[in-house]
């Protein structure tokens, strides 16, 4: 199984933040205690010897939850009951002492572990680090489950390990940094000491806020994630009164590339790049199953009939994802179902992706009079905008007309897309039990192909253990069949508004996406997907926050 780097890096970066934080004052004093020497070798065996106990001990503490079945939600909680247990120690004088007194046998323990001649030895320094290690992690402890609880979840104990430490390695930075300043930083703790009572009622004032936040449903990061949309928003409408000017238009614009190597062009006889000179072209790369596409859907289309009749012209380039995306008669349907009327082109072979190079789903490329290439975007979003310059080629007035951006904000937390074929599967899990958050699992007698899974036998199950709003599925069935599956959402009855699901069953008579879950709010649950025919073909999951 492969590390992804971006996991470990995330990891890396998530260990920096925790050192930073009040956890990293307990063992200051720790650290300089054991750094103040001559050898300089010293600090780094320290270090070590701190990467060494916080990963065997974070990696022995995963062991021992998934041994004892405790499900991650319930981890969370109890780590925000912990930490908020803790603010209110850091909080109450009378409290704080008695947690010292309780607390401090560990402490001295370990400073008569640290003196003597072994101790201020170059090997000493690794013990002295492990030992600053096992002291840390129970203050790390109920932060670590907070803010890493979606990224350890790795699928095998190898990849465990080189995610914790990563983690340990980053958290171990700020800390080097101490040990080898360390006797510049001894003559700051001298302030830091007259001040130490304010600094521990400041902190537990923060950590007791951020745990009734988190207890009571509040995300932080969700919700600097919808603030910074409405700024953006606000953004827009403020500059709704300039003058029209190409907005992040590129810095090279280009010659349009042409529109070939179509399988069927559909609404419309074939259109080419050459003929359309003189008017404004809009291509929209997308895919009828893709979330993402049909969210931008309603915005295309109401650029068509608002543009159409003052030179704009509107091609929608499917470039299927999945291969029954290439069959005409789906496209059709797709086409009729989202009442499609401007230009279908089906491009089944990527010729025209390759000649534009594109790489996303959707991807809008705004051409101008002259033929040339003025502005891409990808991804949803940015919709006034795009709007604005769609005007602005088309040399209309500057008054930019409201935008409704009124598609869900994706959260930061929320599942990420998850493929089910062999071709691009990613966080299956082995283990059904205690099913890691974004993981999930089967069993039965599932075929496995490079695009999906296809059920062999009735009752079959998929589950998977999410975080999201919605969730939906990429199914389809064997050609002219209809194939029925149970949907359970926390083990009750699914129940959406997509026509196929009804009590908790639903039909798959078609190749499309289907909506199996919606939640009143973004959060955690577990999904169960019970084929009760074979051929029951499961592509790929999408959410929305």
């Amino acid at each position: 199984m492969s590390v992804y780097l971006p996991q470990a890096a995330l990891a890396l970066l998530e260990g920096i933040g925790l050192a930073l934080s009040p956890c990293i004052l307990p063992v200051l004093p720790f650290i300089l205690a054991t750094a103040i020497t001559k050898n300089r070798l010293r600090p780094f065996m320290i270090i070590g010897g701190f990467i060494f106990s916080f990963t065997l001990f974070s990696l022995l503490s995963r062991q021992l939850l998934s041994l004892l079945n405790i499900q991650q939600d319930a981890l969370q909680t109890g780590a925000y009951i912990l930490l908020l247990v803790l603010g209110i120690i850091m909080l109450l004088p009378s409290l704080e002492e008695r947690f010292a007194g309780a607390t401090g046998g560990l402490a001295g323990w370990a400073q008569k572990r640290m003196s003597g001649t072994i101790a201020d030895s170059t090997a000493g320094g690794f013990l002295a680090g492990a030992l600053i290690g096992i002291v840390w992690t129970p203050c790390a402890g109920p932060i670590l489950a907070t803010a890493l609880i979606q990224i350890i979840q790795a699928q095998t104990n190898y990849e465990a390990f080189i995610t914790v430490f990563s983690f340990g390695l980053g958290a171990s930075i700020p800390m080097l940094i101490i040990a080898v300043f360390s006797q510049y930083l001894s003559a700051q703790l001298r302030f830091l000491s007259r001040h130490a009572n304010a600094l521990r009622r400041g902190m537990g004032v923060l950590i007791t806020l951020f745990a009734l936040l988190s207890l009571s449903g509040f995300n932080i990061a969700e919700w600097v994630v919808s603030q910074e949309a409405r700024n953006s928003a606000v953004a827009a409408q403020e500059s709704s009164s300039d003058p029209l000017h190409l907005q992040d238009g590129l810095a090279a614009p280009y010659a349009a590339p042409p529109v070939e190597g179509i399988a069927k062009w559909l609404n419309s006889s074939p259109l080419e790049m050459k003929a359309l000179k003189g008017q404004v072209v809009l291509i929209d790369f997308w895919t009828y199953s893709c979330i993402n596409c049909i969210r931008t859907l309603p915005y295309i289309k109401g650029w068509h009939e608002k543009y159409k009749d003052k030179g704009l012209v509107v091609i929608g380039v499917h470039a299927p994802e999945f291969d029954f995306e290439g069959r005409p008669e789906n496209v059709e349907r797709a086409i009729k179902k989202f009442n499609i009327t401007y230009p279908v082109a089906m491009d089944n072979d990527f010729t025209t992706w390759k000649n534009y190079d594109n790489h996303y789903w959707p991807a809008h490329y705004l051409i101008d009079r002259e033929g040339r290439v003025v502005y891409a975007h990808f991804g949803e979003g940015n919709y006034a905008r795009t709007e604005n310059n769609i005007r602005y080629l088309l040399g209309l007035s500057t008054a930019v007309p409201a935008t409704n951006e009124t598609g869900d904000i994706i959260s930061v937390l929320q599942t990420p897309e998850t493929y089910l074929g062999t071709g691009r599967a990613e966080r299956e899990s082995q283990e059904a039990i205690n099913l890691p958050l974004h993981g999930w699992h089967i069993s039965g007698d599932w075929k496995r192909t490079p695009e999906y899974l296809e059920s062999a036998r009735d009752g079959d199950t998929l589950t998977l253990h999410y975080r999201a709003r919605k969730v939906f599925i990429v199914m389809e069935s064997p050609a002219g069949q209809t194939v029925t599956a149970d949907i359970l959402n926390d083990g009750a009855a699914a129940a959406t508004t997509d026509e196929a699901l009804a009590k908790g069953t639903i039909a798959v008579d078609s190749s499309r996406l289907y909506e199996v879950v919606k939640n009143e709010k973004i959060r955690s649950g577990t999904l169960i997907i019970r084929a009760r025919q074979p051929g029951l073909r499961l592509f790929a999951f999408t959410f929305e926050g």
